[in-house]
């Protein structure tokens, strides 16, 4: 196996669905900023223009009443209640055009900079928590340390194995080592550095190893 290379995976699903989870909330408080800086949608604005018509055209009939009304009241021919529940009808319908007219004007404006401060904060903790969620999906899958060979394997899929035991044993065939014993009389004959031809039982013919203590 290479180094790093994924040589387990323990049970993710919990550690999946947190993750989806995790997604789901950055997308919803990323809309939701999008939506604070650039204003109401088209549509929205369309209901609130089609409601202000609506409301002028009201207002124009009221107008038309109350001037009616003070007309017929000056020849007494209707009682001031009469009038005055006219003109009262007239001023509700002013003050539902200049709220619709306001409201469209508000509905072109971005959000105050107090609301897109915490939206953004808001995006920026769902975005920590994915990060969060997603590292924690990643270290249910154990990697190699070393490039090396698997000797021996501890756990195979679905049994339960305690934290932080092994789950297989590797060795880099490349990275062993011999202790040898020189004799004495011989101790001048070998330096640090020195290439040395080794053999053993059961090893493959013209291995060598460079000596680097004595």
């Amino acid at each position: 196996v290479e180094a790093g290379e994924v040589v387990t995976i323990l049970d993710d699903r919990a550690e999946r669905a947190a993750l989806a989870e995790a997604e789901a909330r950055v997308a919803q408080a990323a809309a939701n900023l999008a939506d604070l800086q650039t204003g109401k949608r088209e549509a929205e604005v369309d209901v609130i223009r089609a409601n202000l018509d609506k409301a002028k055209a009201a207002q124009a009939q009221e107008k038309i009443n109350a001037d009616r009304s003070a007309a017929l009241l000056g020849r007494n021919v209707i009682s001031l209640s009469q009038w005055q529940s006219d003109k009262a009808a007239l001023d509700a319908a002013d003050a539902a055009v200049a709220e619709l007219e306001a409201e469209l004007r508000v509905a072109d404006l971005p959000a105050r900079d107090a609301e897109k401060q915490a939206a953004e904060q808001a995006l920026k903790a769902a975005q920590a928590a994915e990060d969060s969620a997603r590292i924690a999906l990643d270290e249910r899958q154990v990697r190699a340390p070393i490039t090396g060979v698997i000797d021996d394997i501890f756990f195979q899929e679905g049994e339960v194995a305690a934290t932080g035991a092994p789950s297989m044993s590797i060795y880099d065939p490349d990275a062993m080592k011999a202790i040898l014993f020189v004799p004495e009389r011989e101790r001048a004959s070998v330096s640090v550095g020195q290439v040395l031809t080794v053999t053993c039982d059961g090893c493959p013919p013209g291995l060598t190893a460079r000596l680097s203590r004595l």
